[in-house]
């Protein structure tokens, strides 16, 4: 059995939305080519992270319900990683009450639902 800090360990290290936003500004181009460095970005990331849940499951590090958790806020990751760029890259607001009111964040587990 896996110890107690294993459990819960995230796949993703780094927050994904300032991965995406990076790899975002430093392709140049339009917003084509832009869309296209963000999503090679995504899909290393998301094939590193699968891979490590695969190698966690297969050396007995995590059971089967641990890795869906851990797939599961993989997803998580993802979802705010693509609203953090959409909402900073493709369709920024100016909106000066933003420092104020900071945008809220989302996500669904399945391991909150039981």
């Amino acid at each position: 059995m896996a110890p107690v800090a294993q459990k819960n360990k995230p796949l993703l290290n780094a927050r994904l939305g300032v991965e995406l936003c990076g790899a975002f500004d430093r392709t140049a181009g339009d917003t084509d080519k832009r869309r296209q460095g963000a999503v090679q970005t995504l899909k290393a990331r998301f094939e590193e992270a699968r891979l490590e849940a695969k190698r966690r499951l297969e050396n007995g590090e995590a059971d089967g319900l641990q890795t869906a958790a851990a797939l599961s806020g993989l997803m998580d990751d993802i979802i705010v990683g693509l609203y953090d760029v959409a909402i900073q890259r493709f369709y920024p607001v100016d909106n000066p009450r933003k420092r104020d009111h900071p945008w809220p964040r989302c996500g669904v587990s399945s391991e909150d639902i039981r």
